[in-house]
């Protein structure tokens, strides 16, 4: 009795297919065969299209950061709708997804924030992704894909971007209409007294006019005690005025502030019903006027405190004594309230102003500068990878075994090595 094997190719990078294959009828030949199906290249899930999103591990030092909020931001003109020369099916944008896979599949989906969404390609698209583990070693790869005429719901999931330690994030609005929503679970949007919207380093920010504009919420401080971080993005046309702050931690007042001194000096304030210091930052590490800048104040107990500008610790002394009774418990955008008095009215312009509740670390406040203002190196975009059909036979090495069989034979393995990966089937008959 013989048996001859057949011996066909398949796909993906070096791939061996075994198969054990039992005879249980006499006088059989056994023909192994493997099917080359269409191959599919880099999307996938219905996505046309796709680009990997590369971040820099060295924009990242010394500690990994754990659920940290990217952005992906820029004038794309491939994520414009079909209608405008782009690649985007939906006229809102809703099948622009990002992935922790290239086949976009739907099992390594992952938590963005629409901010922005430029339909014609020629305005800023802004994005925010939440990176589960945010390497200092290695390179974090993502993918943005994009092209797919079965989506028409919106699949992003805002409030999971920011993790529970966020108590209030606030970017503005998309560069001409103001938004004053909160992006967090916690939805502590704010009331508008006067402030206008203005284009920022990501596409949009808060404007001020130095004297009777900014943004607040009453009735909800939302951070009421150390630790806290505050942050922001800040553009002051003039060396006064605080960017935010939190007033009120109960009735008997209080003050978390981020504000501006003369001299580039920034200042972190904590305040409350009795007297205690207003630390300032000290030089060298010093704002620019007419400049993005960022700041994190950092509020780790009564008696610790930072500032970190553009991402540098920049040390603190204490200076003047503060008290601060407020009554409004109130969260401001844009100045601060002293004695239940609005003042320190910010002249210029306020983005990504970022609350929490947890005392951030200075690699945390590093990061966030890198991949806010220093956004142009923090991360690389690959070339566009398309779907398609891949009419080109794998190459193949081997198989095994050749030729006939010994008389006798009731079972046997096949064995085949090809150069990409294959769905590989046999058939057996009788011989």
């Amino acid at each position: 009795m013989l048996f001859k094997i057949k011996k066909s190719s398949f796909l993906a990078p070096v791939f061996i297919w075994f198969a054990i294959i039992t005879i249980i009828l006499p006088l059989v030949s056994i023909f192994g065969k493997i099917v080359y199906p269409n191959e599919v290249f880099a999307a996938g899930n219905g996505f046309s299209y796709s680009r990997s999103i590369t971040i820099d591990h060295t924009k990242v030092p010394n500690t990994d950061q754990t659920n940290f909020p990217v952005a992906f931001s820029g004038i794309f003109s491939y994520l414009a709708t079909t209608g405008n020369g782009g690649k985007v099916q939906n006229a809102n944008g809703y099948d622009v997804g990002f992935y922790s896979s290239s086949d976009c599949a739907s099992g390594n989906k992952m938590n963005w924030e629409t901010q922005i969404y430029s339909a014609t390609g020629t305005g800023t698209s802004t994005y925010w992704i939440r990176i589960p583990t945010l390497s200092h070693t290695v390179d974090t790869v993502y993918y943005v894909c994009y092209g797919n005429s079965s989506i028409s719901t919106d699949q992003s999931s805002r409030t999971s971007v920011w993790d529970s330690n966020f108590k209030a994030v606030y970017h503005s609005g998309d560069g001409t209409t103001i938004s004053l929503n909160d992006s967090t679970v916690n939805a502590n949007n704010l009331t508008n007294n006067g402030a206008t919207e203005t284009t920022g380093p990501l596409g949009a920010a808060f404007s001020f006019n130095g004297t009777t504009s900014y943004l607040e919420r009453v009735g909800t401080a939302v951070t009421s005690a150390e630790p806290a971080t505050l942050s922001a993005l800040f553009f002051p046309n003039a060396t006064t005025g605080y960017a935010m702050a939190i007033d009120g931690t109960g009735a008997g007042g209080g003050l978390d502030a981020l504000g501006m001194r003369p001299a580039g000096v920034v200042r972190m304030t904590r305040g409350g019903s009795v007297t205690t210091n207003a630390p300032d930052s000290v030089s060298p590490n010093l704002y620019t006027i007419s400049a993005w800048n960022h700041a994190s104040a950092v509020f780790t107990s009564t008696s610790s405190r930072t500032i970190y500008v553009d991402g540098n610790s920049t040390g603190t002394t204490d200076t003047t004594a503060v008290t601060s009774p407020n009554s409004l418990n109130t969260t401001l955008v844009g100045a601060r309230r002293f004695g239940n008095v609005i003042n320190g009215v910010f002249n210029g312009a306020v983005a990504e102003a970022r609350f929490s509740n947890i005392a951030r670390s200075g690699d945390w406040a590093t990061t966030e500068y890198n991949s806010m203002i220093g956004i142009s190196s923090f991360y690389a975009i690959g070339s566009e990878q398309t779907t398609g059909v891949d009419t080109t036979p794998p190459v193949i090495s081997g198989g095994s075994p050749s030729g006939a069989l010994t008389s006798g034979t009731t079972s046997t393995t096949l064995a085949v090595t090809t150069d990409e990966n294959a769905t590989c089937k046999y058939s057996a008959s009788s011989g």
